[in-house]
């Protein structure tokens, strides 16, 4: 993987307005849409592809939603229902990441879980799967997985790998980072862009486990929401939860990352946000960019989002 330099992160501590210092600016909070009580539990995802913006969003179940306009006016409807659960509720998907493949379809990174029971210490089984489609991300192929956990289901609290979300550095891999369930830890995976069905996990500093029910290194804690900046700085978001949220900078390699760094304040807590290049929809930034994040208050969860300059 290419090197990293260090920026400084946005610094602010309270209210919703922007922040600025020296290297970054970070724009009003806007609100698009809410509240919801059955979308809007994970980060948003989107994709530029044949002439439309493309986004999901989902809880358990995905929506999708696309405009010929913007990212925006796109983000600003719900959608339609794509992806359910397939037996009642035993199984929900989260589309994690959206990107065109190799032969021009799209791929999505979708998430899994099952073995659910919530109220008893957080029980539930994560893994991720791939899944291809040929018409703009309207119907999708069925779940392949990729990432899996060596530890099956335990009772009483959550287990498996997911959580996982993709960057791009420009070589001939894809990479991600992922949560290891069972002790809350980043692990890294890499995959060669000819083959997304064939992810490896960092493990004893190389890539040399399998993803599905391969071992894995911890990487501690330092998010699992990447995006690549100006093409030599990898950001890590995370902070569900708070009503602030932090990101981690890599300094070198992508595995190595520095202390944390607040990204930006919200009146509210913040489920989850992610950074996005308002041309394309991928997560590799250029100068300036979108925040897209959910907030939870007023008997649901909002999406809203806030412009960054770097």
């Amino acid at each position: 993987m290419r090197s990293a330099i260090f920026m400084t992160i946005i610094s602010g501590l309270t209210g919703c307005g922007p922040y600025t210092n020296s290297r970054s600016t970070v724009g009003e909070e806007v609100i698009l849409r809410g509240p919801y009580t059955n979308d809007l539990d994970n980060q948003f995802s989107s994709v530029y592809y044949n002439g439309e913006y493309i986004t999901f969003t989902g809880n358990g179940n995905v929506h999708r939603s696309s405009s010929t306009v913007s990212i925006v006016d796109a983000a600003s409807r719900q959608g339609d229902l794509i992806i359910s659960s397939p037996d009642g509720g035993l199984t929900y998907y989260w589309m994690e990441h959206i990107g065109v493949n190799n032969d021009g379809r799209l791929y999505g990174i979708l998430h899994q879980e099952d073995h659910i029971n919530y109220s008893d210490n957080f029980q539930t089984h994560k893994s991720v799967n791939i899944v291809y489609s040929s018409d703009s991300g309207i119907t999708w192929t069925s779940p392949q997985p990729i990432i899996t956990s060596p530890e099956g289901p335990i009772n009483g609290q959550p287990t498996g790998d997911g959580d996982c979300n993709i960057f791009d550095v420009g070589d001939s891999y894809l990479y991600g980072y992922c949560l290891r369930a069972i002790d809350f830890v980043t692990i890294f995976i890499q995959a060669p862009k000819s083959d997304l069905t064939s992810w490896k996990k960092l493990y004893q500093g190389s890539f040399s486990q399998p993803g599905v029910g391969g071992l894995s290194d911890s990487l501690g804690y330092v998010g699992t929401i990447p995006a690549v900046i100006n093409s030599s700085t990898i950001y890590n978001l995370y902070g569900s939860g708070n009503a602030v949220y932090y990101a981690t900078t890599s300094i070198n390699d992508g595995i190595n990352f520095s202390n944390e760094k607040i990204l930006f304040v919200s009146e509210y807590p913040i489920i989850s946000a992610v950074l996005v290049n308002p041309v394309d929809g991928s997560n590799k930034i250029t100068n300036s960019g979108l925040i897209f994040y959910v907030t939870q208050h007023d008997g649901g969860n909002w999406l809203a989002y806030r412009t960054i300059n770097f």
